[in-house]
């Protein structure tokens, strides 16, 4: 079972979760290489990537297939 991503900012970095997750997958210095990483992961596992602001709302959304 996949479980959907999430870019989120945390002390001072951003982070790509898995959904309920308390540890990072991966730790970025800045939110655009944290979204690179999150969709390649979503790509990787067919699920979605939520991308939240430093205030935490969601503001993307990234929907992910797995290829054949």
């Amino acid at each position: 079972m996949t479980r959907n991503q999430h870019v989120v900012y945390c002390a001072g970095r951003w982070e790509v979760r898995a959904a309920g997750s308390r540890r990072a997958t991966s730790v970025h210095g800045t939110q655009s290489k944290a979204i690179q990483a999150g969709q390649e992961i979503a790509r990787h596992q067919g699920c979605t990537l939520y991308v939240h602001s430093k205030a935490g709302f969601v503001k993307a959304i990234f929907r992910h297939a797995v290829a054949c």
